[in-house]
């Protein structure tokens, strides 16, 4: 129930009545960028039927690998702009976001501005990236 506390709700309140860098007041859609990830991993796949016979224990490597992590990073914009990564590793380090939004950066040009919003997640506040979107015309919202 951590969304209802009074704190978080203040958040959310400021988010959508104050303007960049604090909420999207006053922004048009077609300028917002929602940036997410999300992890995905493998752990256990059961076969409906086996390789072998009953008893009979194999050792066969499969065609993935068990326990292996994924990672997605997306971002999204209601004019239609869609940039992904999808990679094999656990997690969102600082560099890779960093390489994601310079990325994302580089195929949104200086021609329109845009603001890309994105979670309070650690990596998402490095140097690098910041001087990377203060360098842009673009802004973020977190």
């Amino acid at each position: 129930m951590q969304a209802f506390a009074p704190h978080q709700l203040m958040r959310r309140r400021l988010f959508w009545s104050q303007p960049p860098p604090i909420g999207i007041n006053d922004v048009p859609l077609e300028e917002l960028i929602d940036i997410d990830e999300a992890g995905f991993g493998l752990g256990v796949c059961n076969r409906p039927q086996g390789k072998s016979l009953i008893g009979v224990r194999i050792r066969n490597p499969g065609l993935y690998g068990h326990f292996q992590k994924f990672t997605l990073i997306l971002a999204v914009g209601s004019s239609g702009f869609v940039h992904a990564h999808f990679r094999p590793v656990a997690g969102t380090t600082a560099e890779r976001f960093f390489l994601f939004i310079s990325e994302v950066l580089q195929r949104l040009g200086g021609l329109n501005r845009r603001i890309l919003m994105y979670d309070n997640l650690s990596s998402h506040f490095s140097d690098q990236t910041q001087t990377a979107l203060d360098n842009s015309i673009h802004r973020s919202v977190a």
